[in-house]
């Protein structure tokens, strides 16, 4: 496999990283990828990420400094995961740039294509479309889709379940929660 990985990027157990695929820890800000996590081809994953157990991501993503996420997420192929609104040079040469993390929390589904703006924090269970530009923060369970998005329902609504694992029916069944 063909990585640029180095002394400050931390690998869990069992996990694979695909070809081509650029991991940059540093000593102030290293990268942690958890047990029985994959990393598809040609992604970038900047300095500070924090990646949990038992996710899933596909190839061609980008993850910005700092992003937090969490245990059993899937990322869809062409996924941006952004941390600054208005990037300039200037911030840059100046250090002036002060990261504005995206904050992914557990069993996160983000559909290929999507993008996730800075300081932008993905409720637990929360869906979101392919191609979706995701502004603001999206609660747990939200389903959203489009540009910019927008909730379009809930996984626990009756008409999404055949669509999630068993674990949201179960959940759904328990809760009594259903439209």
């Amino acid at each position: 496999m063909n990585i640029i990985r180095n002394k400050f990027v931390h690998l869990g157990g069992n996990v694979k990283i695909w070809h081509h695929s650029n991991i940059y820890g540093t000593r102030k800000y290293p990268v942690q990828i958890g047990d029985d996590t994959q990393v598809g081809s040609f992604c970038e994953v900047k300095p500070g990420v924090t990646i949990g157990r038992r996710c899933r991501l596909q190839s061609f993503i980008f993850i910005s400094e700092m992003t937090e996420i969490s245990d059993d997420v899937f990322i869809g192929p062409h996924v941006l995961i952004l941390n600054d609104k208005y990037p300039t040079t200037a911030k840059i040469f100046q250090n002036k740039y002060v990261p504005q993390p995206a904050r992914i929390a557990h069993h996160v589904t983000i559909g290929g294509g999507a993008i996730i703006g800075p300081d932008i924090k993905l409720g637990h269970h929360a869906v979101i479309g392919m191609g979706a530009v995701v502004v603001k923060s999206v609660a747990p369970y939200a389903i959203v889709a489009g540009n910019p998005a927008r909730i379009i329902g809930r996984v626990n609504d009756k008409k999404y379940q055949k669509n999630f694992p068993v674990e949201y029916a179960n959940r759904v069944r328990r809760s009594g929660k259903t439209k």
